[in-house]
């Protein structure tokens, strides 16, 4: 070959290369060797992607940065600060995004300090201006968010209001929820009923808060179940956890309630008995008006009547269980009756009051009831919640959407 078709050949060799190397989705310097074989795809949460066709190639990670535009492409090998780039999951949404940004992503190895600067290496390469259609649709999910606070081992969710017709229900898990389609139905059995405001207990970073707006299906495919309206789902992180509040006591009328504080309000968490059996629970302790009657706060002490103050809004599962009872007294401000809250007692006749939404699973069962009204504010009864009574006369409202098994 002559020297002159040589040099021309180079030429157009070297253009080539160096219009390979301008394409926004080729590898750094290299021909593709060490391209991400990535696209992003749409799905069904707020102002997030999900990266598709990454693997977990060994020494390798993915950190990524979602700007105003376009990175300037580093050489292979370059230094990028860590501190500039968050590590992206292969599979876990990158969320806050919106179209016009862009996605810079890249595989990296850890390079330690880079003139004095903790860094990077950059082994490869992938970037997008994200548009509607790549963002995952606002449509489905429910805008809410954890928020920390100072009872033991439990979070609040913010954010949700009560729609008439739909109830909240979550789980508690190791992992995620695969994320249902709209409508699908899930077993009512695998999940627990979410009061807004009221704290969701036995809690602790790492879990996974799969938190649904339902409404009730009955019976699908032979199990009872639930529709899906929305979602939201969160891995809760230590700062997501009520800190363990120091417990005080206070003496009234020579009985000895242990209770904490939180926002203002007291939560009565024990009880010990050292006056009438027949009590009535002060509505304020230390200033603080009394919301909450805690697990398991006055079970088995001998009690044989009870009134609960005005301002009560939750009565924790087996509040009251295995006294004496035969009369309480119910404030028209209590809106969850726990579990087994008054099971195993002596109670002939109750008053619900209509502002409960929810009784839980053999709150009431075990007494000696002979008759109840449901009120129309119930929406949900749990399993066995009069189970074993002397009932010959029930009234249940329109309003009750799901009823458990054996309830009566």
């Amino acid at each position: 070959m002559n020297k002159k078709k040589f040099s021309k050949i180079a030429a157009i060799l070297i253009i080539a290369s160096m219009l390979m190397q301008m394409l926004p989705t080729i590898a750094l310097a290299d021909a593709a060797a060490n391209a991400i074989a990535a696209s992003v795809v749409p799905g069904t949460a707020v102002s997030s992607i999900t990266i598709s066709g990454l693997g977990s190639p060994a020494g390798l990670k993915y950190v990524y940065k979602i700007s105003n535009s376009a990175d300037a492409i580093p050489a292979q090998g370059a230094a990028i600060p860590t501190a500039d780039y968050g590590q992206y999951v292969p599979g876990v949404d990158i969320e806050n995004v919106s179209a016009g940004k862009w996605l810079n992503l890249y595989d990296v190895s850890y390079a330690g300090e880079v003139n004095g600067v903790e860094s990077y290496a950059v082994l490869g390469y992938y970037q997008k201006q994200l548009e509607s259609g790549d963002i995952k649709a606002a449509a489905n999910t429910i805008a809410a968010s954890v928020v920390p606070g100072t009872a033991v081992s439990s979070i609040t969710i913010s954010g949700l209001g009560s729609p008439a017709g739909l109830k909240y229900v979550y789980k508690i898990s190791n992992s995620a929820d695969a994320i249902p389609a709209q409508g699908a139905a899930i077993p009512t059995a695998d999940y627990g009923q979410y009061v807004p405001g009221v704290d969701i207990e036995n809690v602790s970073a790492g879990k996974w808060l799969n938190l649904y707006d339902v409404s009730y299906a009955g019976m699908v495919n032979g199990v009872e179940s639930y529709a899906v309206l929305s979602y939201y789902q969160k891995q809760l992180a230590s700062g997501d956890i009520k800190a363990a509040a120091s417990p005080d006591t206070v003496t009234d009328n020579g009985n000895t309630y242990t209770y904490t504080v939180a926002d203002g309000k007291v939560t009565i968490t024990q009880f010990t008995l050292g006056g009438s059996a027949d009590i009535t629970i002060p509505g304020t302790i230390s200033g603080y008006p009394v919301t909450g009657i805690g697990a398991e706060a006055f079970k088995n002490k001998g009690l044989t009547s009870v009134i609960i103050p005005d301002g009560v809004t939750s009565i924790g599962d087996c509040a009251f269980a295995s006294n004496n009872l035969t009369s309480v007294t119910f404030p028209n401000s209590v809106t969850d009756i726990g579990e087994d809250a008054f099971v195993y007692n002596e109670l002939t006749s109750i008053v619900i009051p209509n502002t409960v939404t929810s009784i839980g699973g053999n709150a009431f069962s075990s007494n000696q009831l002979i008759s109840v009204t449901i009120p129309n504010s119930v929406t949900a009864i749990g399993d066995g919640a009069f189970f074993n009574n002397q009932l010959t006369s029930i009234t249940i409202p329109d309003s009750v959407a799901s009823i458990g098994e054996k309830t009566f």
